[in-house]
């Protein structure tokens, strides 16, 4: 081979000087150039260059440096020999640096403000949405019965062997959506809809803000709220004090590195993700992250929890949504019978796809109605898209598995056990039992005990949208063994044609009701559907007989409008009738009354933002908002005792609110108000006590019922949520999901001799009844994932008989 004028080349091998064996990695360069390479792990190497340098060094750890003359301009090969390098080393410990780690992670906060999709004012996109339920785990017994009839001979093989499911729900939708943050308007319109299964699922599938307006699961967010929980997000803030980082991998994409980030929980208890999110270096942007919960005791019945999400970039430099999944899994039945049975699960999985995206457009969003901040439209023939229209506006196709789903869910659930449990979700939201045409409900009304009525039993129901879809007609009767006496509600109500929700309602009733008892506790339990408290333990353990009841005969009339998104106002009118109670007669200077006569109007106002919901008839469930929630209700009326009639006026004002402070949650609520004029007490402030066992959240547990009264007051009950945040540490009970929960319920209020001139104070209303009430408790909740204990102590003065100083109380409850 003939080398070319001034190309020097070498090749060969290094050795040990002493045993001959081929030393790898050596550095080996041309002197006086920077041009070289490295010897591979047998030793050799191969170096050429257009120079005319005449020796090459070499040196590596452990040997000794060496040169080595060539003749330049030529091929050389040749065999090096070094000397090995004697000199002894002390231990040295190696610890990983995680310095690039934490100018990466840096770099990635510091961009946050930047590339958070929701930082953008305004902006509009077409989003893709898909929902799949199935039970899991059901045995192929389930899947071989006569009601399924799957076509596909190869489809129903998949089914046997490898699914072993019930499909319960599955959907589609095409949105588009548009946004603008001042003033704030979000429009939600409905260009596909398609979906089959259980009935319940169905109809709160769209829902205005609970459906294509919400963006879901933002990792750009400090801190993402899942279920009842606060998780911390991988990207947070002060993520490095929750996680540990590590770069495991990265990539030259288009000429920007993109680094792959390990993250892991630092500590057990916390709660947090584990997974991977890939970062890019020129904007320092996430591009995909990939989550799950390894440890799901932080959620009550959730098995698995498991997020994707992936991020565009609009006109090639702005991050946005891309791409979200959620896959979960639900304990169906969550108490396990064997070992080594699969446990029957509700698997839940949902897909969204943005595409077609717009930042800045022009103009403001147009809703309906000026009075809106947020609405859901659905465009003519959204519902009866064909298979064609489908195939061209997905952004994701339909897998095999989809595709059976598909197949399968119809006739799955004509299925009894199916039928059956969509009857009993129906039942669980809006209180009745469906029967078609007519309801049967409430069930939570049906049977009671006390010592007015003996035992309370009652049955009623109400008209089906299949008999009138926009108005309704509930009524019922039931019988007081006791007494002797039948009680029975008769009402009706028409929604009107409106943008916003127009409700006119009317009812009759002759009914017992306990003395104190209002409609200002709906404005805390907002998703009850009647006054009274509905707590297991309170209903079975009674540490006194409930005797404060009276029979009420009421007519009432009222109109719910909601103006806008946020704001809505309630007029009510009613004329009562109370009946002396058997137990604390009615009594005015020493004479008794036999009844009370009332005539009260008054209108609720009420103030919410950005709350979701779902709308079901006449019955509206609130979902919850990280904003406060106030009402304010004014009023006033005559009151008719033994030939006197008084007028008064009231007020009465609620503020509630829930937020998080990092993993632990805060729930607050105040309540005040005052009673001008002259009224009988009846119509006053009583404060909710409790002479039972249970735990009732906005009732003073250790307080006797009729202890206080007023007619100007201030309560305040505030709930401190720790979450578990000591017991999770504790080696033996980190497992077992219990939660701290501390408690603090106060009061203070005056009341006017003027009063006492309709009617006379019951004998049980204590002679302090100026003086604040306090108490404090200290609980744990999630104990065997249903019940809550509390230890409670009454910080005031224990001024009435029989009222408890301390004491244990217990509550049935499920949350997630």
């Amino acid at each position: 081979m003939v080398m070319g004028q001034g190309i020097t080349s070498v090749q060969g091998k290094v050795v040990d000087s002493e045993n001959g064996q081929p030393v790898p990695f050596v550095n080996i360069i041309f002197k006086n150039t920077s041009i070289g390479t490295i010897s591979d792990t047998t030793g050799c190497f191969k170096l050429q260059g257009k120079i005319m340098s005449d020796t090459i060094l070499l040196s590596t750890i452990g040997y000794r440096s060496s040169r080595h003359a060539i003749k330049r301009g030529q091929k050389n090969n040749v065999t090096v020999k070094l000397t090995p390098d004697m000199v002894a080393l002390k231990e040295v410990k190696v610890a990983p640096d995680d310095g690039p780690m934490r100018r990466l992670f840096n770099q990635i906060i510091k961009q946050k403000p930047v590339n958070n999709p929701e930082r953008h004012t305004r902006y509009a996109f077409e989003k893709y949405s898909r929902w799949e339920y199935k039970i899991n785990n059901t045995g192929k017994k389930e899947l071989q019965c006569d009601s399924v009839n799957l076509r596909d001979k190869a489809m129903s093989a998949m089914a046997l062997d490898t699914m072993q499911d019930i499909p319960l729900f599955f959907s589609e939708q095409i949105f588009y959506n548009e946004y603008q943050r001042t003033p704030a308007r979000q429009k939600c319109t409905i260009l596909a809809n398609s979906k089959s299964g259980l009935g319940m699922l169905e109809d709160t599938e769209i829902s205005g803000f609970t459906s294509g307006l919400d963006m879901g699961v933002n990792f750009y967010d400090n801190q993402i709220k899942i279920l009842s929980q606060n998780f911390i997000s991988p990207l947070a803030d002060n993520g490095w004090f929750y996680y540990k980082y590590y770069l495991s991998d990265s990539t030259q994409i288009n000429g920007i590195k993109h680094y792959n980030v390990r993250f892991v929980p630092r500590r057990w208890g916390d709660n947090v993700f584990t997974g991977n999110f890939i970062a890019e270096t020129h904007h320092y942007s996430v591009v995909d992250i990939q989550a799950k919960l390894t440890n799901t005791s932080h959620l009550n019945f959730v098995r698995r929890l498991e997020f994707t999400a992936s991020y565009q970039f609009v006109n090639d430099t702005i991050p946005f949504f891309k791409t979200t999944t959620i896959d979960a899994a639900v304990d169906y039945m969550p108490v396990s019978f064997g070992k080594n049975d699969k446990r029957i699960e509700l698997n839940v999985k949902h897909l969204s796809s943005i595409d077609k995206v717009t930042l800045n457009p022009p103009g403001e969003v147009k809703l309906s109605s000026s009075k809106l901040s947020y609405e859901t439209l659905k465009v003519r023939g959204a519902d009866t898209r064909d298979t064609a229209y489908w195939k061209t506006v997905r952004h994701v196709g339909l897998s095999a598995s989809d595709e059976l789903t598909r197949s399968r869910i119809d006739s799955l659930n004509q299925k009894p056990f199916v039928k059956f449990l969509d009857k009993l979700s129906y039942m669980l939201f809006t209180g009745y039992w469906d029967l078609g045409k007519w309801e049967v409900g409430p069930y939570d009304y049906v049977f009671n005990k006390n010592a007015v009525e003996g035992t309370h039993l009652y049955i009623g129901g109400r008209t089906s949208t299949e008999i009138w879809e926009n108005g309704q007609i509930w009524g019922g009767v039931g019988y007081a063994t006791r007494k002797k006496e039948m009680i029975w509600r008769l009402g009706g109500g028409y929604i009107l044609d409106s943008p916003t929700r127009q409700i006119i309602r009317g009812s009759l009733t002759d009914d017992y009701i306990r003395i104190g008892e209002n409609e200002k506790i709906l404005n805390i339990y907002e998703n009850k559907q009647n006054t009274s408290e509905s707590n297991l333990i309170a209903h079975i353990f009674k540490r006194d007989r409930l005797d404060e009841l009276y029979r009420q005969q009421k007519a009432t009339f009222e109109y719910e409008h909601e103006w806008r998104s946020g704001f809505s106002t309630r007029l009510k009118a009613s004329y009562s009738k109370q009946f002396s109670p058997d137990f604390y007669p009615f009594m005015c200077q020493g004479n008794p009354v036999g009844s009370v006569r009332v005539a009260d109007m008054g209108i609720n106002l009420r103030w919410s933002w950005k709350e979701k919901y779902i709308d079901k008839g006449f019955r509206r469930l609130y979902t919850g908002t990280r904003y406060p929630i106030v009402n304010l209700n004014l009023g006033g009326g005559q009151s008719f005792v033994n030939g006197m009639n008084e007028f008064y006026a009231r007020i009465h004002a609620t503020y509630k609110h829930m937020f998080f402070w990092g993993q632990t949650q805060m729930l607050y609520v105040g309540e005040a108000g005052a009673v001008a004029g002259k009224a009988p007490y009846t119509i006053l402030d009583i404060p909710r006590g409790n002479e039972t066992y249970g735990f009732i959240m906005y009732n003073y547990n250790l307080m006797n019922n009729l202890e206080y009264v007023h007619d100007t007051y201030v309560h305040l009950f505030l709930d401190y949520h720790l979450n578990g945040m000591f017991f999770k540490r504790f080696p033996l009970i980190k497992h077992l999901g219990l939660r701290e929960v501390i408690t603090f319920k106060g009061l203070y209020g005056t009341l006017r001799n003027g009063h006492t001139q309709m009617l006379d104070l019951p004998l049980s209303i204590s002679p302090n009844n100026h003086i604040p009430y306090a108490e404090v408790g200290w609980g744990v909740e999630n104990v065997f994932r249903f019940f809550r204990i509390d230890a409670i102590y009454r910080i005031s003065e224990v001024t009435y008989p029989g009222a408890p100083k301390f004491g244990i109380r217990g509550r049935f409850e499920v949350k997630f």
